[in-house]
């Protein structure tokens, strides 16, 4: 239910009306010429007062706003839930980082939603630059060397076919066939 929540937030105030039937009801009967300009933006005031949700003009900027917020800490909590099935540390490390980030940021902008004041304190905004800016720094500082790691244990098994296995397992009569086929395979690898 969840995951069908967080896919579907950041859409659901498309089945919202921009106004409510009452306003809509006001404005036409304005076009009419049935009130007064100062009536019509007496009761309109009143109505857009009423319609207001949660600090929003209305529900449907207030779902308009948290919808990518409920979808970003939707998948933080899959991707925390699906590192404990990645047999890779490095990666495991990446995910964790990344689910981190994910839910701090969908944190704070639900948080910054719901907040009752128009804003979050300065102090509140630079914490979370710094945190976001340490957790992202981690985070890429993983991912490279992950992916120098992965490059690394590539070259070693690359090292022990061409020359481990050359050497003390392919008889010397098979060699250059071998090594045709390693240069085959070695060419194929590089080229995509």
């Amino acid at each position: 239910m969840g995951v069908v929540i967080g896919c579907t937030a950041p859409f659901i105030h498309y089945w919202i009306p921009k106004e409510s039937a009452e306003i809509r009801i006001l404005k036409k009967e304005f076009e009419k010429k049935e009130l007064s300009s100062t009536h019509y933006e007496q009761q309109l005031s009143f109505l857009k007062e009423k319609q207001k949700f949660l600090g929003f003009p209305n529900i449907r900027s207030f779902w308009y706003a948290s919808g990518l917020p409920i979808t970003l800490f939707i998948f933080a909590l899959i991707l925390t839930s699906i590192k404990s099935v990645i047999r890779d540390t490095g990666y495991q490390k990446i995910v964790n980082f990344a689910a981190s980030a994910l839910l701090f940021v969908s944190l704070y902008h639900l948080i910054w939603i719901l907040w009752p004041g128009k804003d979050l304190p300065n102090s509140v905004y630079y914490t979370a630059i710094v945190f976001m800016a340490i957790l992202g720094s981690i985070l890429s500082r993983y991912i490279v060397l992950q992916r120098f790691g992965v490059w690394t244990k590539i070259g070693v098994l690359m090292e022990f076919i061409s020359v481990k296995v050359y050497s003390d397992y392919i008889d010397k009569a098979d060699r250059r066939s071998f090594t045709e086929d390693s240069f085959e395979v070695y060419d194929k690898i590089t080229k995509k």
